[in-house]
């Protein structure tokens, strides 16, 4: 997944993605297979999630966003996109 995100970002942004720290990379690693934080019932997320939640997130326009790897895994990005992806916007 960290490679998808990656290589979307260059793609999208035309450059590489900043380095990220280690705490962040095992923050990011322990929220990564549940979407949504008030929904235990949720299915975990697969790589194939991924594939569709990372393209949605770089059509989305957001008012601020530096589409860092932090801001997709912050807040209820990762859901918002999924309720897209299930409804067919991908």
């Amino acid at each position: 997944m960290f490679r998808q995100y990656f290589q979307a970002y260059e793609t999208y942004m035309g450059r590489p993605h900043p380095p990220i720290r280690r705490e962040q990379v095992d923050k990011i690693m322990q929220i990564m297979p549940a979407v949504g934080y008030d929904i235990p019932a949720w299915p975990e997320l697969t790589p194939e999630d991924y594939q569709s939640l990372i393209s949605l997130h770089f059509k989305t326009r957001y008012k601020r966003c530096d589409f860092n790897i932090n801001h997709f895994f912050s807040g209820r990005i990762r859901e918002l996109r999924l309720y897209e992806s299930e409804a067919g916007y991908d």
